[in-house]
């Protein structure tokens, strides 16, 4: 029985001895929560109401990209939606073909990956996942020469773009009585000047294991004890084989983010008592997502090598010409 690796235990002492569990939202609700009549709708991001503003759409509370496919709610007006379907942009962009690997979806709809000069198209049928080539220069070698390359290089993207994704997810998280307390952290995500102005906070820690979460969720922790190096909230994103964390920034007489006093602690993406029989794998990494130059991603692409032998024994089939599409529609 192999148990969680030492460096992760001390991980869990240290992140636990600081913050404890404040709210926890899954994320895979089969309905979503009852709402109040729209126009007693207020958007909790710029503080209109429905006599000033329109809330005609459905907003997701938490990141639709990021398998929340039912939980609206009624703080969030469609001006502030349609300026974060922008952040999200960025965000699935920045995640590239790890949502195809990972099959961290739009809701209940299969995502499909595309190559950045868009010659290749993946997407997961099952536990499957097909790469076809939609125009010439996806593909590289040859089978009959041992391996074959994929195009798997993602689209541009803006990192303080992204850290804006996850940020609003994470003042989504909060508690009514605790949103005043963040109100220049509101106003950074909404508005580009102030949130250009801001900076020393954009950074997120991701975690990638081989242990996927069951149930994508949402969890907010606060601090339980005095010492201000440590911020108020620390939120976590569990998605699939993924954890993405950061630490609620620019909190009102809190600690100033930005002058790199604070003490940003990992969260644990397992309990300290987990087991299992086989060992764990668990990757941690910490992105600097200051940045709001347009970042093209260097040219990347898989390599296939098939075993010598297995390719000896391939023999060729004739599917139905309406095979691949009947595929697709079935795995919708």
């Amino acid at each position: 029985m192999y148990k969680l690796p030492q460096q992760e235990i001390e991980i869990y002492d240290q992140f636990t001895e600081v913050y404890e569990p404040y709210l926890q939202y899954p994320m895979d609700w089969t309905t979503s929560p009852n709402l109040p009549l729209r126009r007693t709708w207020k958007c909790r991001f710029c503080g209109q109401d429905a006599e000033t503003t329109t809330f005609d759409h459905d907003p997701h509370r938490f990141s639709k990209l990021l398998c929340n496919p039912y939980w609206i709610w009624a703080e969030e007006c469609d001006a502030c939606n349609s300026q974060f379907g922008e952040y999200e942009r960025n965000m699935g962009a920045w995640l590239g073909l790890h949502r195809i690997f990972s099959d961290i979806r739009p809701g209940n709809k299969r995502f499909i990956f595309s190559s950045s000069d868009g010659s290749i198209q993946s997407r997961r049928l099952g536990q499957l996942i097909l790469f076809e080539q939609i125009k010439d220069g996806g593909f590289g070698g040859k089978l009959s020469d041992g391996q074959i390359t994929v195009d798997t290089t993602p689209l541009p993207y803006t990192p303080a773009l992204v850290y804006q994704a996850f940020l609003k997810n994470a003042l989504s998280a909060l508690p009514n009585n605790d949103v005043s307390g963040y109100g220049r952290a509101l106003t950074t995500l909404r508005i580009e000047e102030a949130a250009r102005k801001s900076s020393g906070f954009r950074t997120i820690d991701v975690v990638e294991s081989d242990r996927g979460i069951v149930h994508p969720t949402a969890l907010l922790y606060r601090r339980k004890v005095a010492d201000h190096q440590y911020p108020l909230h620390m939120f976590c994103l569990y998605v699939r084989n993924f954890m993405f964390q950061l630490a609620l920034p620019l909190e009102d007489g809190g600690i100033s983010s930005g002058t790199g006093s604070f003490t940003f602690l990992a969260a644990h993406y397992l309990a300290k008592q987990a087991e299992d029989d086989q060992p764990f794998h668990i990757l941690r990494s910490r992105h600097d997502l200051e940045s709001w130059d347009l970042v093209t991603p260097q040219k990347s692409a898989l390599t296939f090598r098939p075993d010598p032998e297995v390719l000896q024994k391939l023999v060729t089939v004739q599917l139905p010409p309406d095979f691949l599409e009947n595929m697709k529609k079935y795995n919708r």
